[in-house]
């Protein structure tokens, strides 16, 4: 890897730098020059972020840290112009205005056009052309009375975050969103395999899906410059090596298995 100039990290939280650790000694800074890794990054949310790493960064080199698939992304902005504050779900509650224009949009989908409910402890890498109209996070933010989505944003309408819950709590289905999130990893990978940049995929969460749909790479044609990692052997990264909660670090490992892993994927 040393003769490798720009390599470049993307994930989620597990990718993301933490302020409070020992910067060298952390597994996303030992392998790459930039991390793109951010808390709460939904699939749709790391492949922008791979898009930007080839074509605004000109990597040499990917390691792309996936993420589980109870993830959203909403639009940060109103993109309605209706400003009701009560929601009225029957037949006639829509207000005309709604319909005006069924293509408008919030804007390009992008890695710097999104932002996450950032952990203070995060080092993340600063955009030059940062302009965020998109919202990305995990459904437990939303469920949890102490979750950032568990009141109403100041940029959404009553009716906006109403509806916004009752999708994510009672139309989110799992296999929809185990389905969403593996197409977007097809997606991803076909898009390194075309790159033809060395690319490592870390996806040790479709092996603990209770889906008894087969994994997404099981489908996937061969590419020579990709390799998945989809379980790490115990003696580099097991369960017990993660930490969660209040006092975990933004990238939830301990000190000592940053540098276990650093190796085991440099070595690939």
């Amino acid at each position: 890897m040393n003769s490798i100039k720009n390599v470049i990290i993307c994930g989620d939280s597990f990718a993301t730098i933490d302020k409070d650790q020992v910067l060298e000694e952390q597994w996303a800074h030992m392998l790459g020059n930039i991390t793109l890794g951010r808390t709460g990054a939904c699939t749709t949310y790391i492949k922008a972020q791979v898009k930007y790493a080839v074509e605004q960064l000109n990597a040499d080199k990917l390691v792309i840290w996936s993420t589980t698939p109870d993830r959203f992304i909403f639009p940060i902005t109103p993109i309605k112009p209706t400003t009701n504050t009560r929601p009225n779900f029957g037949p006639n509650g829509y207000m005309p205005e709604d319909w005006a224009d069924e293509l408008q949009s919030a804007g390009p989908i992008l890695a710097n056009t999104i932002e996450t409910n950032l952990d203070a402890r995060e080092i993340n890498y600063e955009y030059p052309d940062y302009n965020p109209m998109w919202a990305s996070d995990i459904l437990l933010n939303f469920s949890v009375p102490s979750g950032p989505w568990n009141k109403r944003q100041k940029h959404l309408t009553e009716g906006q975050y109403k509806a916004f819950r009752a999708y994510l709590l009672y139309l989110s289905d799992p296999e929809l969103l185990r389905t969403k999130r593996n197409n977007l990893m097809e997606s991803i990978y076909y898009y390194c395999m075309k790159s033809k940049i060395e690319t490592i995929i870390v996806d040790v969460w479709s092996n603990e899906s209770d889906s008894t749909n087969p994994n997404w790479w099981d489908d996937v044609m061969d590419a020579d410059n990709i390799t998945i990692v989809d379980e790490f052997p115990n003696n580099v990264l097991n369960k017990d090596d993660y930490i969660f909660g209040i006092k975990s670090p933004s990238n939830h490992l301990l000190p000592e298995v940053h540098s276990r892993v650093a190796k085991y994927l440099q070595e690939i």
